[in-house]
């Protein structure tokens, strides 16, 4: 790197606050990642930037009448994490609507070929079924106690895909 350049822009007039944290010089991966902050180690006011748990603006009940309620099911933990400090936690309880991990959409470059997608994951279960989806295509997994590296591949390059990881039943998973 010779130079790095830092710009921001705001929504509208009036003041605005950015923050620059943890900036550091990393191996370089040998594959391409094309999904916004794939480690969850990037937090906003507490939460993964550019995930979501499949209930944009948390409009749907009961989420949207007890906003604690759904923080404590789907947050950041950083007491397990596969790789770095944090992982992302989904804890479906009976009688909830189960959570999921939506990352917002993205559209990789025009190169020829398919993509993979790949996710770290474990559960506080023998073996809870979890669904990756992307481009039209899904897998079903199974999630255990120890981290296992789950794929997805064959995803055709398209506009806008959105990764999706869906526990289906009641249970912890960390992501």
């Amino acid at each position: 790197v010779t130079k790095f350049r830092f710009s921001v822009w705001s929504a509208g007039p009036g003041k605005a606050t950015y923050r620059l944290r943890n900036l550091r010089v990393l191996e370089r991966d040998p594959c391409e990642n094309f999904i916004r902050n794939g480690s969850f180690e990037i937090t906003g006011a507490g939460m993964p930037i550019a995930w979501g748990s499949g209930h944009w603006g948390v409009g749907s009940m009961p989420w949207a009448a007890d906003m604690d309620l759904w923080r404590s099911r789907w947050k950041l933990d950083t007491g397990s994490a596969r790789d770095g400090t944090t992982s992302l936690l989904i804890d479906n309880q009976p009688d909830l609507p189960l959570l999921r991990a939506v990352s917002a959409w993205h559209t990789p470059p025009g190169k020829e070929g398919t993509l993979t997608l790949s996710a770290w994951i474990r559960s506080d279960a023998q073996e809870l079924p979890v669904v990756m989806q992307c481009g039209g295509k899904s897998v079903q997994v199974k999630a255990g106690p120890d981290w296992a590296q789950f794929a997805l591949s064959g995803i055709p390059r398209g506009q806008q895909l959105t990764v999706v990881v869906a526990p289906q039943s009641q249970g912890k998973m960390w992501l």
